[in-house]
């Protein structure tokens, strides 16, 4: 699937509702605010199918969702899971890399560069001179996974909206991040990164090495690599060719 795609046309949807006997409906007559709300949650779990459960069934007709359980049409459950598991493991390093080292704040920046491709240079001039911004930018990847826990779309309003409804920070670290020109998309873009870095069609495979099991476990879709149209989708840009992530997991695992 192509990066540029932003999805089928109602036309050719309500071909492929009408040969699989599915009832969609036609989303340029649904409100932002509808809309909206079912960008920010999942299909819900009641027997009887509802209207946000046909929104749903038409967002995956058409954004390609092959396994019939892809968020909003997109977010496959094995893209999730590997995203999931990048934001995690970006967190519980840099944290442990701030309690464990007395590093100096550039020292950290340097160290950290890898972590810190999609931030602007200003904002690694205040993470270079403050440990707070750098505990911030830190947290901000477990919010990102907290929200695909939830099982929502990582997008900047969803982060926020968790951020906000949820913190609970003394002293308000993340806060101080987000003041000093910190962006939800440079962290959320360096998670699309790292778990396309991991993929076994996109990266090294570092990913399925480690998890297989756990990835067979969950059903396969045509969107479970498709890393730049979903990363697209939720409002981020990344650089496909950057592997650089890649050889950092790599030797941070030994491998």
């Amino acid at each position: 699937m192509s990066d540029e795609f932003w999805g089928f046309s109602h036309k050719d949807i309500d071909c492929l509702a009408a040969l699989t006997n599915t009832v969609i409906l036609d989303l340029s007559k649904v409100s932002e605010r509808e809309l909206s709300a079912i960008w920010s949650s999942t299909t819900s779990r009641h027997g009887i199918a509802s209207r946000h459960d046909i929104i749903h069934a038409t967002l995956r007709m058409k954004y390609g969702c092959t396994c019939g359980a892809c968020i909003c049409g997109i977010l496959s459950p094995r893209m999730r899971f590997a995203i999931l598991r990048a934001a995690e493991f970006c967190h519980e390093q840099l944290v442990w890399d701030l309690d464990n080292t007395d590093i100096s704040g550039p020292g950290w920046v340097h160290d950290n560069d890898h972590y810190l491709r999609f931030l602007s240079g200003l904002v690694r001039q205040n993470l270079a001179a403050n440990e707070s911004s750098r505990r911030g930018f830190a947290n901000m990847f477990d919010y990102v996974a907290s929200c695909l826990r939830e099982e929502r779309l990582p997008t900047k309003e969803n982060v926020l909206e968790l951020y906000r409804n949820r913190s609970s920070e003394w002293p308000p670290v993340t806060k101080h991040y987000l003041e000093r020109g910190g962006t939800v998309a440079a962290v959320a873009s360096m998670v699309f990164q790292g778990a396309m870095a991991w993929d076994e069609w996109a990266g090294d495979g570092l990913h399925r090495m480690v998890f297989g099991e756990q990835i067979d476990e969950l059903p396969p879709c045509r969107n479970d690599h498709e890393f730049g149209f979903v990363s697209g989708m939720c409002g981020y840009n990344l650089c496909p060719d950057d592997l650089l992530f890649a050889s950092t997991l790599e030797s941070l695992f030994g491998m």
